[in-house]
């Protein structure tokens, strides 16, 4: 009966982990295994009780249920033969004196001989012993498939979150791509709205100069002369200034003077409009140059056309203006405005007052150059 009963215990112990086992796990609540670790004791405790109560009452039940045994008239006097032999070497009676037993040594005898009777029940205790192993085992694995299917999901949650940040990093990179392409067409249309104010302001000035141009005006025999027509006059002048020009005696005064005599001869007063026209090209070239809205090759586009504007006369009367003003040397230097005027007798002239820079790059200026430059050398 108590067999069937820990049998009992064990097979609801086993239902008992199951059920818990094929619970959903939930994991803000303890784990299945927790809870058993409180319930085994629960189990454990009438298991050890029953085997206590067998162990101590077990004897008594055999001692209550035992018969005395008949004693034989031969077993009355014990005989003891030599082996292999008929004689009697002696004999023990019954009612042999025998020395007094201790309370103990009568409690061993009395138990002792029963004892033996139930050692099967070290099978018994073996058998329980072996299925509280076969438990923790199966407690064990149990753990284990838990803790795989745990590792099993977490890895899989893993591989969703990878997953996902892979999407939202596709997402990320397609926005950055989308960023990165209106930030292009904003600095695009940036650059396109600063070139077409450059553009608006560079036609602008254009348009100034040609009226500038336009307005200038001078008397003569046949009437009032403009535009062109002025500078021709003035550069008629200049070629005659040229040639009267004597390095030896004369110095940038020379045709400072003849400037305004001629300007005053022909206008009635020296301060003319005409030398402030070239200022013009100051304002544009600066506009020019000072842009970001334009490339270099596209800033001596704008130069070469502003320089092909002006026509040889123009130039004649700017070399005028350039030995009397500094500012107009200056540009006639930095921007070769002087180009395409090369003339024997302008070498005097443009060797001492101009640099290289503000003509052609040709090998009769190159020349020209040279031989003043030699010149200075053998004075010095």
């Amino acid at each position: 009966m108590l067999l069937f009963i820990l049998y009992g215990l064990i097979a609801c112990l086993l239902v008992f982990i199951k059920y818990h086992l094929d619970l959903k796990f939930i994991p803000n609540k303890r784990k299945w295994y927790e809870k058993i670790r409180f319930i085994l004791p629960i189990f454990l405790f009438p298991i050890f009780f029953s085997i206590y109560y067998f162990w101590d009452h077990y004897p008594e039940y055999l001692i209550k249920n035992d018969t005395k045994a008949e004693v034989s008239n031969s077993q009355q006097e014990k005989i003891i033969n030599w082996p292999l032999s008929t004689s009697t070497i002696y004999s023990i009676s019954q009612y042999t004196e025998e020395e007094p037993k201790t309370k103990f040594q009568e409690i061993g005898e009395k138990y002792g001989t029963y004892g033996d009777t139930y050692g099967s029940l070290n099978t018994l205790f073996t058998g329980l012993a072996f299925a509280g192993l076969i438990i923790s085992i199966f407690i064990q694995l149990l753990e284990l498939r838990q803790t795989r299917k745990e590792l099993a999901n977490q890895s899989q949650a893993l591989l969703d979150q990878k997953n996902e940040f892979a999407a939202q990093t596709k997402i990320l990179e397609k926005q950055t791509s989308i960023s990165v392409n209106q930030q292009k067409i904003i600095n695009d249309q940036f650059k396109e709205s600063l070139k077409t104010n450059f553009l608006n302001i560079f036609f602008k000035l254009v348009d100034q100069r040609n009226l500038l141009m336009n307005a200038l005006n001078m008397p003569s025999e046949n009437g009032d002369i403009a535009g062109h027509s002025v500078f021709a006059e003035y550069a008629k002048k200049f070629r005659q200034v040229r040639l009267g020009f004597d390095p030896e005696i004369h110095d940038k005064d020379y045709f400072e003077r003849t400037w305004n005599d001629f300007t005053e001869q022909k206008h009635g007063f020296r301060d003319y409009q005409l030398r402030s026209y070239f200022k013009i090209y100051r304002i544009i070239f600066h506009t020019i140059f000072s842009s970001n809205a334009i490339s270099d090759s596209e800033k001596k586009y704008y130069l070469d056309m502003i320089k092909s504007m002006m026509g040889l006369e123009e130039k004649m009367t700017l070399m005028w203006v350039g030995i009397v003003e500094e500012p107009t040397n200056r540009l006639c230097n930095k921007y070769r405005l002087l180009q395409g005027t090369y003339n024997k007798n302008m070498e005097k002239a443009a060797t001492i007052f101009f640099e290289p820079s503000a003509f052609d790059p040709i090998n009769e200026w190159k020349l020209a150059f040279e031989e003043y430059n030699k010149n200075k050398e053998n004075d010095e």
